[in-house]
């Protein structure tokens, strides 16, 4: 269900999707279903990402200034549940016993911990290149991946958020997560 919660350090009280059927409980910050007819597009630019958008009970983006907050809560470790359904219907999951989004002016960094699930660590991938650990969060407008230019193969493109859909993320050097 749809909440109102104050965490320690928000100036105002924001609402956030609880999901109350997984393991006791976890906060929703994203959702997002392409097969739905006509899904949210989440090209946006930092802004947008900063502050959230979408519809909680449908496909949303929380916003990185909340995330930050609810992961830096004084005592509390946060942790990372990621579900995901293929294309046959069946549910994989990465889970991270530790999460952590720093503030804006690191540029939103992610920290994340050990990885358990059957999803596979996607944020880490197979090699140095995709690994998007300590990556700042990118977006249209604000490029912090780890490539200038980025390049697959043949091609070559100035970031992986504009190659990537436009979608704002943790990329790396367009990881695979």
């Amino acid at each position: 269900g749809v909440y109102t919660i104050q965490p320690e350090g928000a100036s105002t009280p924001f609402k956030v999707l609880c999901d109350m059927r997984t393991d006791g409980g976890w906060t929703v910050i994203q959702s997002r279903d392409r097969s739905r007819r006509r899904p949210l597009d989440f090209e946006r630019c930092w802004q947008e990402y900063k502050q959230g958008f979408g519809d909680l009970t449908g496909d949303h983006w929380l916003g990185l200034e909340h995330i930050s907050g609810l992961t830096s809560q004084p005592g509390l470790r946060a942790e990372l549940l990621v579900d995901l359904l293929d294309t046959d219907n069946h549910t994989l999951e990465a889970h991270y016993d530790n999460f952590h989004v720093d503030k804006e002016d690191q540029f939103y960094q992610l920290t994340l911990g050990r990885y358990s699930g059957n999803a596979g660590d996607a944020f880490r991938g197979l090699g140095h290149t995709d690994n998007q650990e300590g990556c700042g969060f990118s977006t249209l407008d604000r490029d912090h991946d780890r490539c200038s230019p980025c390049v697959d193969g043949a091609r070559t493109f100035a970031s992986c958020s504009h190659d990537l859909s436009g979608a704002g993320w943790w990329y790396s050097d367009c990881g695979r997560a």
